[in-house]
């Protein structure tokens, strides 16, 4: 028989305490250990009190003990083993004390016989036990160290049920809300949800779930217990059973509301700049209308000039040759009197598109 040797917190060797009354069952131990290549370093109690004494002075990777010990019993001194792995013994006929014993979380249990033949199975049992405290250990350490990690973060992380109802929540979850744990636990995660926002966010995550996307981000507001509006971020991923069936929800929420009143002061301040950019432009294009009306008009009046002086010089005599009236005379002078206003609006608009071209 040859027991398969492991590697515990970097001993190979394991410290192994037997409780046990009986002179015979002792020396049997003794020669297994002797059997097994003296894997263990090992102390022998063969009562209740000297095993009391000995725990209190040392600690052991496994203990193992008797039911029957003269003073007591197994059960007056498993209560008093912290932190190690119990094998518990009973003789042929006492399994119904064995289950008592697994109910006060021993490791496991051996049925003594005449032929010793537990002891053949005893070593698998202590490399089990002590591997299974070990990895239990790690799993406490990683536990404890993701619930510290849970309750001093600086944002609500929370699970749902598959329907959506909270089961968890920590700490941060209360103080954001102002409700109690045991007022957020139970409930639905809508319930917190602004009305005028439930049915959108209601949608969003059932199509989460429906279509198993693992990771999704939304912003929306929640009511506060005291009746404010929180804005949220929230990253929420798919939790999945050990079947990998889809359990639920985990979000981590983050409070953005002074970010979302930032980002609304700043859009208040773009449209107010853009009133006032609009403003601005429009007393510049005034101006500069008035600026180039002004000069339109010396070049219109120019021309106005020019052609009455061509009217005078030129025409007028033709037409007093030709027409025996002073009124055709006047119907020229009014045709050019009323193209001065066409030829007025295409000059200015001339010069503005000029302007807006040339920057000048």
């Amino acid at each position: 028989m040859a027991m398969v040797e492991v590697n515990v917190i970097g001993k190979t060797r394991y410290s192994v305490l037997l409780i046990e009354d009986n002179k015979v069952d002792q020396l049997a131990f003794k020669r297994m250990v002797k059997t097994e290549g003296n894997l263990y370093d090992y102390q022998i109690a063969g009562s209740v009190a000297e095993g009391h004494k000995i725990l209190q002075d040392h600690d052991f990777d496994v203990v193992i003990t008797d039911y029957y010990l003269g003073d007591g019993t197994a059960f007056d001194i498993i209560s008093d083993i912290k932190d190690t792995p119990i094998i518990f013994m009973t003789g042929s006929g006492d399994e119904k004390l064995a289950v008592d014993a697994m109910k006060s979380d021993v490791f496991d249990y051996l049925v003594k016989d005449n032929n010793y033949h537990y002891l053949s199975v005893l070593p698998s049992v202590i490399s089990k036990a002590i591997n299974f405290h070990v990895t239990q250990k790690k799993l406490d350490q990683a536990n404890r160290r993701y619930k510290l990690l849970v309750e001093n973060a600086n944002d609500i992380i929370y699970e749902t049920d598959g329907q959506g109802f909270i089961t968890f929540v920590n700490e941060v979850g209360r103080k954001i809300t102002k409700y109690e744990i045991n007022e957020i636990q139970g409930k639905h995660y809508s319930e917190f949800v602004r009305p005028d926002y439930k049915e959108k966010v209601n949608q969003f995550y059932q199509n989460q779930l429906d279509n198993h996307i693992s990771g999704t981000y939304m912003e929306y507001p929640i009511i506060s217990k005291s009746g404010d509006e929180i804005w949220i971020g929230q990253n929420v991923a798919i939790l999945f059973d050990s079947e990998k069936k889809t359990k639920g929800l985990q979000g981590v929420v983050r409070d953005i509301t002074e970010k979302r009143k930032n980002e609304q002061k700043i859009r208040e301040q773009n449209v107010l700049l853009e009133k006032q950019n609009k403003e601005i432009k429009n007393a510049i294009d005034n101006l500069l209308k008035a600026r180039i009306g002004r000069k339109a008009t010396t070049i219109v009046l120019g021309i106005a000039i020019i052609l009455f002086l061509i009217s005078e010089a030129i025409f007028e005599p033709i037409v007093e040759k030709s027409f025996d009236s002073a009124y055709v005379g006047l119907f020229f002078k009014g045709i050019i009197a009323i193209a001065l206003k066409p030829i007025d609006i295409f000059v200015e608009k001339y010069l503005v598109n000029k302007r807006y071209k040339t920057g000048t």
